[in-house]
């Protein structure tokens, strides 16, 4: 169902829709759908392929070979202070201390008793410039914490390795290394960098099963999943000595190491972003009861995706 579900929903775009849908169960890490758009039919080669077949499934710009799910790379969009809530001052950033500005308003919830201790205040304000995807709240954040923990805390999400779901084929993204941080390109890191960081832009690149795991921790209370594809292979020959292969789901790749309550927050303002009254009609997903993230990049992509706006949303529910 998911499957089907998820091939009509990025068919049903234009002939130049590039995308990629990975639904993962969050308490097992079975795989229930993974689907990549524009996509062609393995069967094609079970015969004689035609010169115009073949030209259509190597178009160097729609990529159709190109499995968006696992491969391909895109700015992810994460607010990382999303996991991490450090309140220390960090020496020598250079962006301003009066960054969240009058226009970046946020509304309060009518129960004044939440807001009674300064802990009740920050989970508010927090839950607010979520919903509002405030880049200036994050940008402070970041600047706040440093670049270091944010690194940290993406690295506990194994962001730059790959999911193990594949032996091979599948793609690790981007993200700086620990210890001495330099950009991709060998360059000296700057405070625009941590900047960008801190909202999930610039020096990273991840992939749509990253962010499927990544939720996945988020909905589970913090153990990051080894994603399964399928339950075992088994020689076709009934004769063949090789014998079958299994791979069991719920393997625990890692914990996040993040506290209940922070993640309890995250999934709170995830469940307002679905219930917030402009997004309902965008989602289609509050019936569920879902938790969602959904957000629009506009940057320059990796080979495989085009340049220009791009849609990542990522939820989770009850089905």
């Amino acid at each position: 169902m998911f499957k089907k579900t998820a091939y009509t929903a990025l068919a049903g775009h234009t002939q130049d829709t590039r995308g990629a849908a990975v639904v993962i169960d969050v308490r097992t890490g079975d795989i229930l759908a993974l689907a990549s758009c524009p996509s062609f039919d393995p069967q094609l080669f079970q015969s004689a392929v035609t010169a115009e077949e073949y030209k259509q499934i190597s178009d160097p710009e729609r990529m159709p070979q190109l499995n968006r799910a696992v491969w391909g790379d895109l700015c992810s969009r994460i607010d990382f202070q999303n996991y991490r809530r450090s309140r220390g001052p960090r020496a020598g950033a250079s962006i301003p201390r009066n960054c969240m500005t009058a226009s970046d308003n946020i509304t309060f919830p009518a129960d004044r008793s939440r807001l009674r201790t300064q802990q009740g205040r920050e989970n508010s304000i927090f839950a607010g410039r979520f919903l509002k995807s405030s880049n200036c709240y994050f940008i402070d954040r970041g600047r706040r914490v440093g670049e270091e923990k944010i690194i940290e805390m993406g690295h506990r999400f194994h962001l730059s390795q790959t999911t193990g779901m594949l032996d091979k084929g599948e793609g690790h993204g981007y993200f700086p290394k620990l210890g001495l941080i330099l950009k991709r390109d060998g360059s000296r890191w700057q405070d625009g960098d941590t900047a960008n960081l801190s909202i999930g832009q610039g020096e990273i690149a991840v992939t749509p099963l990253q962010m499927a795991v990544m939720t996945a921790a988020v909905a589970n209370g913090g153990k990051l999943l080894r994603p399964r594809l399928i339950a075992g292979l088994a020689p076709q020959d009934k004769l063949s000595s090789d014998e079958t292969r299994t791979f069991p789901n719920g393997v625990v790749a890692g914990d996040i190491n993040v506290k209940p309550e922070y993640l309890a927050l995250v999934r709170s303002a995830m469940l307002a972003d679905v219930e917030d009254a402009g997004r309902n009609w965008q989602s289609g997903v509050r019936r569920w009861n879902a938790r969602m993230r959904e957000d629009w990049n506009g940057s320059k992509s990796q080979p495989g995706w085009k340049n220009g706006p791009h849609h990542l949303v990522r939820f989770f529910c009850s089905v």
